[in-house]
């Protein structure tokens, strides 16, 4: 669980706001071209995740895991900078190189499905995955936090996007040094996922068990979706929205 949250955390949710704003103003991609992408997107998804069901079930799972981030990381870097400053601008450069990552993304998501089949016993099943994928889902409004709340220290809007100005291009880079930073950060904690199906189940069989730390985490986990769901709610009102928790700049 702990390894599911802040992996799914620091690798996917921590985000750059500037990132819709680049897509339309900078790299001018066409809303049809980027149907189009997500189309061939879920395709190549479907090839890599049967792929990898077939010839890739012994492969350990922890190098797995950090040679695909790393991958997505410099194919997602390269494409951010040189459109960030003005080096490549096209719309296809911009969506389409960036499915060459969606490679690594797919056997990521096949091995956590792995581990997953392997931690469930027998009666358990349903109970282990709805309990993994809450967890693995998540950061998902918990990082929309955190992205706001570093967000307000950069010039990453809309209307600073627009100027296009070299400020705002160093903004928008220090925006995306945050994101890979993390996502780099999160490889760390692949210490804590086992290599293969041979170290799950010896951790099922003498790993005991510790009643007092699963209930430390049921708890923190849900103080965590609390503290999500209020500053998202935070953010609706105006009121409530110059608070920092939800990205404003204070009140």
């Amino acid at each position: 669980m702990i390894f599911y949250f802040m992996f799914n955390l620091l690798s996917a949710e921590i985000d750059s706001l500037a990132g819709n704003y680049i897509l339309v103003y900078w790299a001018h991609v066409e809303p049809v071209n980027r149907a189009v992408v997500r189309v061939i997107t879920f395709i190549i998804l479907a090839t890599a995740v049967f792929a990898v069901g077939r010839w890739g079930t012994h492969w350990n799972w922890r190098y797995i895991v950090v040679i695909t981030t790393l991958s997505g990381v410099v194919i997602d870097a390269i494409v951010q900078y040189l459109t960030i400053y003005d080096i490549v601008r096209h719309q296809w450069f911009y969506i389409g190189v960036p499915l060459t990552a969606d490679v690594p993304q797919a056997i990521q998501f096949v091995v956590s499905t792995f581990v997953i089949v392997e931690l469930a016993g027998d009666g358990n099943e349903g109970l282990i995955y709805g309990l993994l994928t809450t967890v693995a889902n998540l950061p998902s409004t918990f990082g929309k936090m955190v992205t706001n709340v570093y967000s307000t220290q950069l010039k990453v809007t809309k209307a600073d996007i627009e100027t296009d100005t070299a400020e705002v291009r160093n903004h928008a880079a220090y925006s995306y040094l945050v994101v890979y930073g993390t996502t780099v950060l999160a490889c760390c904690w692949v210490m804590i996922l086992p290599p293969q199906k041979a170290a799950v189940k010896e951790m099922l069989q003498h790993g005991g068990k510790y009643p007092i730390i699963g209930a430390l985490i049921i708890v923190l986990t849900f103080v965590i979706l609390c503290v999500s769901v209020t500053a998202i709610l935070m953010t609706m009102f105006e009121s409530t929205s110059c608070y920092l928790l939800a990205g404003g700049q204070g009140c």
